[in-house]
């Protein structure tokens, strides 16, 4: 709230429970908010669990509701890592912003979901599976966030607090931005 007042370029929004307990937290540096605004089409989600002494799960799905009133724009398009929680949740906060799993998590599942279906079918899936996954040259949607995000986790511990949960954060935005 301290940076919010300094600067209102800042956005943080906040959810308390009945019991003073937040549940809910959005902040975006006034670089992120305008990062948002000249393009929002798109958001790549992975989930950091884990990584804080409240167990509470860094999601990008935390700020869809902050998101939408903060900046009154909406994504077209969201790629996830396959959390049923924000499967869910997308259609009913976000109805016309259109749900992707991220190609990473969609192979690691393959073996998962069809092998056994697919049987003596699946070696030959498989290949064209990998041939039309090399076709996109190596992109794969989440890539930067979970590096990102495997950054963050190398430098928080399961007992970290909000307050250090955050100054990590700004810390590797702002080592980023040199």
């Amino acid at each position: 709230m301290q940076k919010k007042a300094e600067d209102l370029c800042w956005v943080v929004d906040f959810e308390l429970d009945k019991d003073n307990c937040l549940t809910h937290l959005l902040w975006m540096l006034p670089d992120q908010v305008d990062l948002w605004l000249r393009y929002y089409d798109v958001i790549v989600n992975d989930n950091i669990a884990r990584t804080n002494q409240y167990q509470i799960p860094l999601e990008v799905f935390i700020i869809l509701n902050c998101i939408k009133s903060a900046t009154n724009q909406t994504p077209i398009i969201m790629f996830t890592d396959a959390n049923p929680a924000l499967d869910a949740t997308i259609p009913i906060v976000l109805p016309e912003t259109y749900a992707a799993y991220c190609i990473f998590h969609i192979t690691q599942n393959l073996p998962k979901n069809l092998k056994l279906k697919l049987g003596e079918n699946w070696d030959n899936f498989i290949k064209q599976f990998y041939q039309c996954r090399n076709s996109l040259f190596g992109i794969e949607s989440t890539v930067k966030v979970e590096g990102y995000n495997w950054i963050i986790k190398q430098q928080l511990k399961a007992n970290s607090t909000l307050c250090e949960t955050a100054d990590r954060f700004d810390s590797r935005l702002n080592d980023e931005k040199r």
